[in-house]
């Protein structure tokens, strides 16, 4: 894609089935990037923080990156580690093989799009899943960054009231469309059409509801600096509130 500071026009065409099996052997350009031998990366052999090990990744390598969480009803608390893997050196496949080992194989990535994906491995193989279902075109037409962001949750639930598009910082300006595009879809375009950035989506739950919120965000790089851009909601009719945090929250509890 061009670079920050100039207009991006791509059109991209999307197939619709997203049957997928994410494994450490997944062949990327993007995952043979190699970490400088000279950089500071190294990770917590014990319980390490996916999200946080994605976000440093990106910003040590400016890569585009996407990430759904596991759900987490409380916020995780761990004691800070003493004990680390150095990664410089290493290829960010294998940073991302290693991450999704040491917390303990709930996690599968692969390339999709142009970026690299770290999702549940029930997500990825869940058909049904809202994020694989394809919604129609997906089109930015001469928005900057924020804007493209802020119509991803449109895209996802067009009925829903939603308020102005505001301007935000950015003056470059993006056009671009996803033809039969999946949210899924609309997260790596936008990811990729500024440059780089780095989706995550979160889900949890208020106490006294039996319904799920969707935390999202978009961070991109512009320069040395990280920008970024959050938006909620409440999630789609089938993310349901897990029993357990065992359960994962789009899936029925049979």
């Amino acid at each position: 894609m061009g670079a920050a500071r100039v207009t991006t026009a791509l059109v991209l065409l999307v197939a619709v089935a997203v049957a997928v099996q994410p494994t450490a052997a997944s062949a990327s350009e993007l995952a043979d990037h190699v970490i400088s031998p000279d950089a500071f990366c190294r990770i917590p052999r014990e319980r390490p923080s996916v999200a946080g090990e994605l976000f440093e990744l990106f910003r040590l390598t400016e890569l585009p990156l996407g990430f759904e969480a596991l759900p987490q009803p409380v916020r995780d608390r761990r004691a800070p580690s003493t004990d680390y893997v150095d990664c410089a050196g290493m290829t960010v496949g294998q940073i991302l093989d290693l991450v999704v080992a040491l917390d303990g194989g709930r996690y599968g990535w692969l390339e999709t799009r142009g970026v690299l994906v770290v999702r549940p491995l029930l997500a990825w193989n869940d058909k049904a899943h809202y994020l694989h279902e394809v919604r129609g075109n997906f089109t930015v037409d001469d928005n900057n960054v924020e804007q493209a962001v802020a119509l991803i949750p449109r895209f996802l639930e067009p009925e829903r009231p939603h308020g102005p598009l505001t301007q935000g910082r950015s003056d470059t300006r993006l056009t671009f469309t996803v033809v039969g595009a999946s949210v899924l879809d609309a997260l790596n375009a936008v990811a990729i059409a500024y440059g780089t950035g780095f989706w995550q989506i979160r889900y949890r739950w208020p106490p006294s509801s039996r319904d799920v919120l969707l935390d999202a965000t978009m961070n991109w790089l512009d320069g040395t600096q990280i920008w970024g851009r959050g938006w909620g909601w409440w999630a789609p009719e089938q993310v349901i509130r897990p029993e357990t945090p065992m359960h994962f929250p789009f899936w029925p509890l049979r």
